[in-house]
């Protein structure tokens, strides 16, 4: 099987359009004449070497415009892929990071009105055929593609349900309006179709993509008209009759998957994890700030929060943050006191020595200074302890057991797991706004 057949069986396997089928194949008639030119052997079922890609480039690059040398590379990393998918190649030497980037230039959409539209039509109904000026009022009027327009067959339009149903890669059903239902209808009345397709050419031929691009160009008077401002004349109509942006791009076919369609007001809030940084709170605390409308927020597409940079600044002005350093201060004078001596030096290494729920854990009981007051942890890295600790660890270290290894323990002896320290937090304070994440905010608390 020759080169060609096999390569345009991978693509019609990768679910390419006929336009990129066509064009891929033509790329790689080049290609071949070019290796064959400038390498002085046949490109045949050979891998593809580096060099090789980056010297057919320059030659591209050479001749023609960056758009079109873009194309070509495209096509090189489509047909990398299909040599590895014939076993022919192990890995990509080509790959979408060769395309060249260029800086997009603002282009302002051009508008056309209805009266454009109606003109054009009725041009190509009187001077060519109402076959033509049909499948122009289908992009136009019903926002189909070319690509879709040249697919449709009779059993595709549903005149009792006025439904136009859109197969292949779009699929979707289309409402079908008075111009495009009154357009089908007079050209269906003329005309005989005993063919698979609803639209033919004068060979009997399923009409493509180009052939109705070059329709256009052959009728229009007005340059200004093109297919992409004919769906895009459609998309405004559907915007005045008050779509949402959603339903549009429902109806034209794009993908909604993966986008979204909040108010761009909302895309410039602030997330809750963002809005918890600044005040050093924990996210599920500004949730619980949002539920009992202490702050005003609003939700996204996604469902996600979003919260107005106002109400930031209004918490600051009124001092109203989530938990002060005072606060933190008396809630482990009160630890002290209680005489719970191991759960305040834990959550005080945190606040004030910086240390992380690991280092805490691994600390051993000879490995604690008290008279140069600092903690050796990892590698023989010492960590100062700050005065406000010192107290509160000697009288500690006064009732851990001399054979204990380690400087924290549970009940039954065993080294505290890193929950452990979370649990310990819970247990002792009552209030839900002082978590491990507003301690490690602290850590500058003298």
């Amino acid at each position: 099987m020759s080169l060609i057949i096999k390569y345009n069986s991978y693509l019609l396997k990768q679910d390419y359009s006929e336009n990129t089928l066509n064009l891929y194949q033509y790329y790689l008639k080049k290609f071949m004449h070019w290796h064959q030119e400038e390498m002085k052997r046949p490109l045949g079922h050979s891998k593809l070497e580096k060099s090789t890609v980056t010297q057919y480039i320059q030659y591209l690059s050479s001749k023609y415009s960056t758009g079109y040398v873009n194309s070509y590379i495209k096509f090189i990393v489509s047909y990398n892929k299909f040599l590895i998918n014939e076993g022919i190649q192990e890995k990509m030497v080509a790959t979408n990071d060769l395309i060249i980037k260029t800086p997009k230039k603002k282009v302002e959409k051009v508008k056309i009105s209805e009266r454009d539209v109606e003109a054009l039509l009725m041009e190509v109904c009187s001077n060519d055929s109402i076959k033509n000026s049909t499948m122009l009022c289908l992009i136009a009027y019903a926002g189909l593609r070319p690509s879709e327009v040249v697919e449709l067959q009779l059993t595709d339009i549903d005149f009792d349900n006025r439904k136009i149903y859109i197969s292949g890669k779009y699929k979707r059903d289309i409402a079908m309006n008075s111009a495009v239902e009154n357009s089908l209808k007079l050209y269906l009345r003329d005309e005989e179709i005993i063919k698979d397709y609803l639209f033919t050419n004068e060979r009997d031929m399923k009409y493509t993509s180009t052939g109705i691009h070059w329709i256009l160009r052959k009728n229009r008077s007005n340059p200004n008209v093109t297919i992409t401002n004919l769906r895009n004349f459609y998309i405004l109509k559907l915007k005045s009759q008050g779509y949402s942006e959603k339903e549009i791009d429902e109806i034209l076919g794009y993908s909604t998957r993966k986008k979204d369609y909040t108010n761009k007001k909302i895309k410039e809030m602030l997330t809750v994890k963002q809005f918890a940084e600044l005040f050093g709170a924990a996210p599920s605390t500004i949730v619980k700030w949002c539920n009992s409308n202490k702050i005003e927020s609003y939700k996204n597409y996604w469902g996600h929060r979003r919260i107005p940079c106002s109400e930031a600044e209004r918490l600051k002005n009124e001092n109203k943050y989530l938990v002060d350093k005072k606060y933190i201060e008396n809630f482990f004078q009160e630890l002290v006191l209680k005489g719970k001596f191991k759960v305040s030096i834990i959550l005080m290494l945190i606040a004030y020595a910086g240390f992380n729920e690991t280092e805490i854990l691994d600390i051993k009981k000879e490995n604690v200074n008290i008279e140069k007051k600092v903690i050796i942890i990892g590698d023989s890295k010492e960590k100062h302890v700050p005065p406000v600790i010192v107290e509160p660890l000697i009288q500690y270290l006064m009732e851990v057991p001399g054979d204990q290894k380690y400087l924290f323990v549970n009940k039954f002896g065993k080294k505290h797991v890193k929950h452990n320290i979370k649990d310990l937090l819970r247990g002792n304070c009552k209030d839900p706004n002082i978590t491990l994440s507003v301690l490690k905010k602290h850590r500058s608390i003298k």
